[in-house]
């Protein structure tokens, strides 16, 4: 019976070509339309949830007047992630993130990368996979930790941990030079990472380098990563966000921000993993 139908539909599609082929080709379309949009939610749904603190992260950002509109920029006050640490202990953990264009020489090759700085507590706050390393060691001073991406480019298939490598910054003009020793490779990037970086280096050797100046609120952190239980436990810090208005306003007298401070969610899956706390 089921051969017997088999045949009959063969033979209507051969009879009828031109609407046959115009109705498999609408039905292969909305079938495949469909698989990319499961494909994307079953991403978006997913996203960063490797990091088992994602609901428990929040983004500091600031809104500054310009000509009587507030505008919302993501980066915040260089101090101010290890002063809301300080002064509030329902904020478990802060780390700043800065990013910064590099030369990377390793024997003959030269590369063109970008270094990330952070606070050794961001290895608390989140968990990319390792592929070689000692976690202990990635907050050495003199370390950096490498993706596998950047560590096949320079290395290629070998393990690098213990290798030293040169790089060449660029500090308002002036050239930095440094060597860093590598004490570990993060694993293949997971699929549902909302965030790329090429090579992490501690917070602290900006410093060293003549690129931050502590306690200066002047000074900005590309992003500021704080960590709390829940929205409802950064509501003291928002009520007494006062305190740190006057301090980034004293610093920059041409853009200054607003005296309130709101909490927000980020409706976005895909900007800043899932919180936001603007001021």
């Amino acid at each position: 019976m089921i051969k017997n139908y088999f045949k009959l539909g063969i033979r209507n599609l051969a009879k009828n070509r031109l609407s046959s082929s115009i109705n498999l080709l609408g039905l292969a379309l909305a079938v495949g339309c469909c698989l990319v949009v499961f494909e994307f939610f079953d991403w978006a749904i997913h996203m960063d949830n490797f990091h088992h603190k994602v609901n428990n992260l929040f983004v500091v950002e600031r809104i500054s007047q310009k000509d009587g509109n507030e505008q919302l920029w993501g980066n915040s006050p260089s101090p101010m992630g290890p002063m809301l640490k300080n002064d509030f202990p329902q904020i478990k953990n802060t780390t700043r993130v800065n990013y910064t264009g590099v030369t990377i020489k390793q024997g003959d090759n030269v590369f063109r990368e970008s270094v990330t700085f952070v606070d050794n507590s961001f290895y608390k706050m989140f968990d990319f996979p390792v592929k070689w390393g000692n976690p202990e060691r990635f907050t050495d001073p003199d370390g950096i930790v490498l993706t596998d991406v950047l560590s096949e480019k320079l290395f290629g298939k070998e393990n690098p941990v213990g290798k030293n490598i040169n790089i060449r910054f660029n500090n308002n003009g002036k050239e930095i030079v440094s060597n860093f020793t590598v004490k570990g490779v993060f694993d293949k990037e997971p699929v549902e990472s909302s965030w790329h970086f090429a090579a992490i280096v501690p917070s602290g050797k900006m410093a060293s380098l003549g690129m931050d100046k502590p306690g200066d609120w002047s000074q900005s952190a590309d992003i500021t990563f704080i960590e709390a239980d829940n929205e409802a436990a950064l509501l003291p810090v928002i009520n007494q966000s006062k305190k740190y208005v006057q301090l980034y306003n004293a610093a920059n007298l041409n853009d200054k921000i607003a005296a309130s401070i709101t909490l927000l969610t980020c409706t976005n899956p895909l900007k800043y993993w899932s919180n936001t706390v603007s001021w």
